[in-house]
């Protein structure tokens, strides 16, 4: 890696490690921060939605998101994909217990009034049993399958967590919980367009108890859905009247597509992101500004649908292997367009 580089900045897949970088408009920015301050402020419930083309940065924008709400401690944010043809609301619900920090959760679900039996039974001891007891709590709250002798002997609890609806009222009581001490958790759901691929039955369902959660929790209580699609039509088609209720008169967050400017920007920011702590060299480095420029314009010959992040960062990532491959400190112009005119553009 270049010594003015560190990391991975052409990475194009969200992760923990870039979820800080925020590199695009500063407008959706700005969108984001006052949606954060909302959740800190007031304190009913509420729906979100983010669309966005395929490679246009939402996977990225919930993983800062994710990582703006974990520094708070008003908070508890769970980011998590919908699964590949989902098939009950329980594929969703053992994500999120997965995720849950239950070392916080715990004991406010054991001092918590109104809570099922059972669900104190396993937050008890989740908090105070020990190691054994513990997994077999941990394991009957992920709405897994623990032996019934072993889990009865060890919480007191006398059957498994296998219902659809059972699921959604512990994630109700996990609210309620939360709420007790003015804590929001938050549920960021990625790839939210799967459940379309998901049959009817099961599909309705899985909005249905997603729904319950919201009416049986009127406070502190978040859900924020990232889709990908062209339009916003299409991408608000896929919620039911009941969730598109809860948006009210708030419109989607969207992540419109680049101009040439923007996306030379959006490359700049993403550079200065990765330099070393001690860096005070040039912000165009290694590449230089009439490179960068010319890397943006030849991606927007390519269409104006080319110029979202993947293309960008895939692109930029080929012509710095080509330089340091190569030994170079430097490109001209010609050799940079050398470089994508040999790549793939029908993918």
């Amino acid at each position: 890696m270049s010594s003015t580089l560190v990391g991975a900045p052409f990475a194009i897949t969200a992760s923990t490690a870039t979820a800080r970088c925020w590199a695009g408009r500063p407008e959706v920015l700005v969108r984001f921060h006052k949606l954060e301050q909302s959740l800190a402020t007031r304190s009913e419930s509420s729906f979100d939605l983010i669309w966005a083309n395929l490679g246009a940065g939402k996977s990225h924008a919930l993983y800062y998101l994710d990582a703006r709400l974990h520094d708070r401690a008003d908070m508890v944010s769970i980011l998590m994909e919908m699964p590949e043809q989902p098939k009950r609301f329980l594929d969703l619900y053992r994500q999120v217990i997965g995720l849950l920090p239950l070392q916080v959760v715990a004991p406010l679900l054991v001092a918590c009034p109104g809570i099922q039996s059972d669900v104190q039974r396993a937050a008890r001891a989740i908090f105070h049993g020990a190691a054994t007891e513990k997994d077999l709590a941990v394991e009957w709250l992920s709405g897994g399958r623990p032996p019934l002798r072993d889990l009865r002997n060890a919480t007191g609890i006398g059957s498994r967590l296998e219902d659809d609806g059972a699921a959604a009222q512990v994630l109700a009581d996990v609210v309620t919980s939360l709420a007790a001490r003015r804590i929001r958790l938050v549920i960021l759901i990625d790839e939210f367009q799967r459940l379309s691929t998901a049959q009817t039955k099961a599909r309705a369902s899985i909005l249905a108890n997603l729904r319950s959660i919201f009416s049986k929790s009127p406070s502190y209580f978040t859900v924020i859905l990232a889709i990908a699609s062209r339009m916003e039509d299409s991408a608000m088609a896929m919620l039911p009247g009941e969730l598109r209720t809860l948006m009210g008169m708030k419109p989607a967050v969207s992540l419109p597509m680049m101009d040439e400017d923007e996306a030379f920007e959006f490359l700049v920011k993403r550079l200065a992101f990765f330099r070393p702590a001690d860096y005070a060299g040039n912000a165009h480095a290694p590449f230089g500004a009439p490179c960068l420029k010319a890397l943006v314009r030849f991606i927007g010959t390519k269409g104006p649908g080319q110029l979202i992040p993947r293309t960008l960062l895939q692109a930029c990532g080929c012509v710095f292997d080509e330089l340091e491959n190569g030994g170079r400190t430097s490109m001209t112009v010609a050799e940079v367009n050398e470089v994508l005119n040999a790549l793939r553009w029908d993918v």
